[in-house]
């Protein structure tokens, strides 16, 4: 009774998550190439090996290996957002689905008794390792001795944690895993297991106050509150065949000392008050603590002090009563129920399992899922054109006002008026502009790298089509040449969207030539004045025609400046607006698309809300154009008058129009540089785009080379292989006698020692005879004759011996034809085009 109850961890068996999720990376590789890979097989074997370590292993109950399982589960959570896990084995949909094997902590009983489960849902380990997180801390808790405040504080965090995660497991247990048989995971159980781990929670709240040595009001409040948690607990677990009937007694007698112990601390706290009360609580504490003595855990030295100061508290109480106060005893039930405190409660938040103090280096912090780039991509088009519609208008609204001052003269008319023959200061705030930005050069530097950009992106989309259009040649090649047997896919099927993109590259390359080409144009028309802004201000005064002299300020003219000074501000304005607008969003949408899955958030609703952050931004636009409009009136109804007040004259006018157009020329500097600017960024973010899109296509290409050596290699292995078909046979259907064998010659012997004859085919050649037979020699010829007869004979039958062998090499030598001039050979195509030739 005085240690906490436990329960113990899931055991699992290995699971091949590593394998499944990096087979899944390399088939949806970009063409990273195999570094890429090979960082992602790192993370992965230091995922697995977390899993083996944290869960695998049965490890011991300690903060370690705590935080061993809260850096898995956070991991995992990090590969859920971004891999397709299967979630629900009763869908069919393809996903990553892997099995998941656990064991039971409460097996059950009879027809129920189950010692493992397995389930392919990636919920169900997340269910599991949660579950052993919350054993873990009730193990820990169970292991310290509450002796010491510290050991109190970190009972008291492990308990209310473990019942914090059970509560939220209970929660998502029926959403997770509807048609799950393990009972660990049954709701009834776990809400059962978390109310336990919550009284206990406040048992050791209880420990650390009555250490503390604080007010009996307040120990009876924590007492009575920890009695509920208790009693809620053992309602709940009792109703569960599977729990361990000592669990069911402690947690009874845990209930039972509360009571007592606050009824004793109330008891204690009233004295003073109604004497008749404070005896019916002492009585009542000692009767239930006389009652948890005689039970099994009553040899506990919790009960026996609770004992001793219930017993000696309320004979004292009746004593005093008896003597002196004379109260009535009411009976316990009537008195009023005892407050209570909750220092545990289900309030407390789950753990941030993907913070940097518990997940550590996220593993996957480098992947987004495909489903999430493509919401991404989604939200920035969006955006985008959301952004270039607010900057249009304000560029739009700029453009017009610069047009309608430059059809008035202005400024020039109220520059010239002045009557100084120097240069306006604005203009020379213009031309120091103009050479600080680097002038004509600067401009033309930037055009010819545009124009430089744009030919290699041409270029690339040329060389991937040209790589596309030979590897399609080689298909049809191969395709026609081997018929059936060519087993690849067609070219055309697989490189369909690849052309499409190809063709998109090509139509965003034809628009940005048109705005180059817009953007030359307004150049062109203001090139002498950027020259003349480019030149120093002596120059520059000295090309300006003189200023008639000064008649002093009209007030039209007084009037006419006010109204340009607040066009001018609201310019300004608009000029700052648009950087806000084009600026960067200081927070990515990324992260909150990755956490729309376990927060059960629409990603529409998330793209719509950070949408919306432009709202503020699409009214101010609104009412600066029309500020600007209003500024525009009033700067043209000044004009008027200032026309009809001012001189006329040659100068006058010829020095009007200069500094108008050399005003109108700064303007066009200012728009084409950021023009350019805006052309640079676009060329160098399409080279990137057009770099990755160039690498898939080599990718493509050298994967289906790859393919057709081995279909080629294949398709060979596959001839020599083959049967050989019999060689034709044309003589054995001729009818041919055999040709007769000649007799041996007279006097040649017996040709025993040659070589075998060749069959009847190819017939053999006739043995020419050189020489005629010789006559037989008499038979009483004298001895010398004999000898001198048989040299000769073997000298002929050496000489016919060579002869026989040319004879029968020559006819091995000669066509069938040559052999039997009987045969009419027919010569083949092949023989007849040889002789041809």
């Amino acid at each position: 009774m005085d240690r906490s109850i436990s329960f113990a961890c899931k055991r699992t068996e290995p699971a091949q998550l590593d394998k499944l999720i990096l087979e899944h990376i390399r088939q949806r590789s970009d063409g990273s190439g195999a570094e890429g890979l090979a960082d992602y097989s790192v993370a992965l074997a230091e995922f697995a090996q977390l899993r083996t370590s944290s869960l695998e292993k049965a490890p011991a109950a300690n903060d370690y290996n705590l935080k061993a399982l809260l850096r898995y589960y956070g991991q995992l959570l990090s590969a859920i957002k971004r891999f397709p896990f299967c979630t629900d084995e009763t869908k069919k949909v393809e996903t990553l689905a892997t099995k998941f094997t656990w064991s039971e902590v409460f097996e059950g009983t009879g027809l129920f008794k189950k010692s493992s489960n397995t389930l392919r849902t990636v919920r169900f380990e997340q269910a599991c390792v949660l579950f052993n997180i919350a054993a873990t801390q009730s193990q820990i808790a169970a292991g310290l001795a509450l002796t010491t405040d510290e050991a109190r504080k970190q009972a008291a965090m492990a308990l209310q944690g473990a019942a914090v995660i059970l509560r939220h497991l209970q929660q998502q247990s029926a959403v997770w895993l509807p048609a799950c048989e393990s009972l660990d995971l049954q709701p009834p159980l776990l809400g059962g297991l978390s109310e336990l781990m919550l009284a206990q929670a406040q048992e050791v709240f209880w420990f650390k106050c009555t250490a503390e040595k604080r007010a009996p009001e307040l120990l009876s409040k924590i007492a009575a509150q920890a009695a509920d948690y208790f009693a809620a607990a053992h309602a709940s677990l009792a109703a569960r065949a599977e729990i361990d009937k000592a669990w069911l007694a402690q947690i009874a007698a845990k209930r039972l000392f509360f009571l007592a112990d606050a009824q004793l601390q109330a008891g204690k706290a009233a004295i003073g008050a109604d004497h008749g009360v404070v005896v019916a609580r002492l009585r009542a504490a000692r009767a239930m603590a006389v009652q948890l003595a005689k039970g099994s855990l009553g040899a506990s030295e919790r009960v026996a002090t609770l004992l001793s100061q219930a017993t000696a508290a309320a004979e004292s109480a009746e004593r005093e009563n008896n003597v002196i106060h004379l109260k009535i005893v009411p009976d316990i039930n009537t008195v009023e129920p005892l407050p209570k405190m909750s220092l545990a409660t289900f309030e407390k938040p789950l753990p941030d399992f993907t913070s940097p103090d518990l997940l550590g280096h996220d593993l996957f912090a480098g992947l987004t899922p495909t489903a999430v780039l493509a919401s991404v991509k989604t939200y920035q088009e969006r955006r985008a054109a959301a952004v270039a519609e607010l900057v249009a208008r304000l560029r739009e609204c700029t453009a017009t006002s610069v047009a309608t001052l430059r059809d008035m003269g202005l400024p020039g008319a109220l520059e010239a008026s002045t009557g100084d023959a120097a240069v306006p200061p604005a203009l020379l705030t213009h031309a120091a502009a103009v050479r600080e930005g680097g002038g004509l050069d600067a401009i033309t530097t930037k055009i010819e790298s545009n124009r430089a950009e744009a030919g290699n992106c041409h270029q690339v989309l040329r060389d991937a089509e040209a790589r596309l259009d030979e590897e399609q040649r080689d298909y049809e090649t191969l395709a026609t040449r081997h018929g059936d047997r060519w087993k690849q896919q067609a070219s055309v099927g697989l490189t369909e969207k690849t052309r499409a993109d190809l063709a998109k590259y090509r139509d965003v390359l034809s628009r940005s030539a048109t705005s180059d080409e817009t953007v030359a144009t307004k150049l062109a028309a203001a090139r002498d004045g950027i020259l003349l802004l480019s030149k120093p201000p002596e120059v520059l005064a000295s090309l300006l025609p003189a200023a008639r002299p000064a008649q002093g300020a009209h007030p039209a003219e007084t009037e006419l400046r006010a109204a340009l000074a607040a066009l001018d501000r609201v310019r300004t304005q608009r000029d700052e607006l648009e950087k806000q607008i084009g600026a960067p969003e200081s927070t990515s949408i990324t992260q909150e698309l990755l956490d729309c899955s376990s927060k059960n958030v629409a990603e529409a609703s998330v793209i719509e809300a950070h949408l919306a952050l432009l709202e503020p931004h699409r009214q101010r636009v609104s009412a600066l154009v029309a500020e600007s409009g209003a500024a525009l009136d009033a700067v043209m109804l000044a004009n008027q008058q200032y026309v009809q007040s001012r001189g006329s004259g040659a100068a006058v006018t010829e020095r009007e129009r200069m500094i108008t157009d050399l005003t109108a020329a700064y303007e066009t500097f200012v728009e084409v540089t950021a023009n350019l600017t805006e052309g640079q960024k676009f060329y160098t973010n399409l080279s990137a785009m057009l770099s990755k899109f160039a690498a898939k296509v080599n990718d493509f290409t050298a994967s289906r080379a790859t393919e057709r050596e081995q279909l080629l290699k294949e398709i060979n292995r596959t001839i020599l292989q083959a049967p050989a078909d019999p060689l034709p046979a044309p003589m054995a259907a001729l009818s041919l006698a055999p040709t007769p064998t000649p007799a041996p010659a007279p006097g040649y012997g017996n040709l025993a020692g040659m070589p075998p004859l060749p069959p009847a085919y190819p017939p053999q050649a006739t043995v020419p005879q050189s020489h005629p037979a010789p006559a037989p020699a008499p038979a009483a010829s004298a001895t010398p004759t004999k000898a001198v007869s048989d040299k000769a004979s073997q000298k002929e039958e050496k000489e016919e011996k060579e002869e026989s062998k040319a004879a029968i090499a020559k006819s091995e030598q000669a066509s069938p034809a040559q052999k039997n001039p009987s045969i009419n050979v027919v010569p083949s195509p092949a023989d007849k085009e040889k002789e041809d030739a």
